[in-house]
């Protein structure tokens, strides 16, 4: 990859003294600085944000002292949004999976099969450098990322800058991936079991079914949709903020529960351990998260409450729901 430059998108707009608070159901706040569109109301590209330091919903740990997270964008290369949910998802899920302290040497590019939209992670500062471009950093300043696009609907190309004390650490890229042959589903699970769903005004059937694991055929994941529909934003959104709170534990550790919601407060996740002879790990749980959205409610395009199980020799380690936020929880 090449430099990043933010000239390339936008140099830094003029902020406003004015801050939107928004209060969260989860009791956080997001606030976001903003800077006026001219007086025709259109334009390519978007002011530059940059985010301050409580801008952020996820359940992490304080960002260290002079953590800034700068996004910037390019409304004349859009995108689809569900490409740019996925593709926010399965990185992720990536980074979940190696320690919120590691420090990325180089640079990362995610993408889902079947979308034409990938994720660009870089270090600025090399594998020698005094500053380290931590997981940590970068899921703060992905899952910050993905609440402004989905508040402003700006599925489009996006820069983020991620510094510290005012020096880049490195750069976050949301654009289009190179021309090639696209080729839909996932190399990481198999498809076995799923059951078609059709809609019926508010609700959905009640389908069920499961899936298994390929790198694993011991493991896999059942589920059932109990019948009422879900926004898929609100569930893309909650996913991330399980997965931006799991990534802080090491994947080894000893699975006990987590809890999610998605920004508006409308979706909530809820993980449960169950009473089992296998010790579930964080690692197994963030993997069926991912399962549970690209696998199941994208293969189905069902977005509604489902229950389900994780198993392991079809025997169940781990329990959930996604849900209606103030509905009944799988225990």
């Amino acid at each position: 990859m090449g430099e990043r430059s933010v000239s390339q998108y936008l140099r830094p707009a003029a902020k406003l003294n004015t801050f939107l608070i928004v209060q969260l159901y989860c009791s956080y706040l997001v606030s976001t600085i903003l800077s006026p569109l001219p007086a025709n109301g259109t334009r390519n590209t978007l002011p530059s944000l940059v985010l301050p330091v409580n801008a952020s919903t996820l359940a992490a740990p304080a960002r260290p002292p002079g953590f800034e997270v700068e996004i910037h964008y390019d409304t004349s290369k859009p995108f689809g949004p569900l490409g740019v949910y996925l593709c926010a998802i399965d990185c992720m899920y990536h980074f979940a999976q190696i320690g919120w302290h590691e420090a990325l040497a180089g640079g990362l590019t995610v993408w889902v099969d079947g979308f034409d939209v990938e994720i660009d992670v870089e270090s600025e500062q090399g594998p020698t450098g005094p500053l380290k471009l931590e997981t940590s950093n970068i899921i703060q300043g992905l899952y910050e990322t993905m609440l402004d696009v989905s508040a402003g609907s700006h599925f489009c190309e996006v820069l983020t800058t991620l510094s510290l004390h005012r020096r880049q650490l490195g750069t976050l890229v949301i654009e289009r991936r190179a021309p090639r042959t696209l080729e839909k589903g996932s190399a990481n699970t198999t498809n076995t079991g799923l059951t078609k769903a059709s809609a019926q005004g508010n609700t959905v059937t009640y389908p069920s079914g499961y899936i298994t694991d390929s790198d694993d055929h011991s493991s896999s994941t059942s589920y059932t949709y109990s019948g009422t529909r879900l926004n898929s934003k609100d569930v893309f959104l909650a996913v991330l903020d399980a997965l931006a709170t799991a990534a802080q534990f090491s994947p080894s550790t000893p699975f006990r529960s987590l809890t999610a919601f998605s920004v508006s407060g409308n979706c909530v996740i809820n993980i449960v351990e169950v009473d089992s002879q296998f010790q579930v790990n964080y690692s197994f749980v963030t993997k069926a998260l991912r399962v549970m959205v690209l696998d199941i409610m994208v293969t189905l395009r069902t977005f509604g409450e489902v229950t389900f199980q994780l198993k392991w020799k079809a025997l169940n380690i781990a329990e959930g729901s996604i849900q209606l936020a103030g509905q009944n929880i799988a225990r």
